[in-house]
């Protein structure tokens, strides 16, 4: 069975979709807000400003 519509129109109806897609995937993706879960430092050892004579031999959480 033939589509009713014609071949031209179908292209242009599916391009203008998926431009419609990417332009809201990415208004979406650029308005996105930042994690917040890990904001704020605890502590650190050693304190701020400090310097260290070697590199630490592990990091740890």
């Amino acid at each position: 069975m033939r589509s009713a519509v014609p071949a031209g129109r179908r292209f242009r109806w599916s391009a203008g979709a998926a431009l419609t897609v990417v332009s809201i995937v990415t208004a979406l993706a650029a308005t996105a807000a930042p994690a917040w879960a890990h904001n704020a430092l605890r502590s650190s050892n050693p304190a701020e400003g400090a310097s260290l004579p070697t590199s630490p031999t592990a990091i740890t959480a």
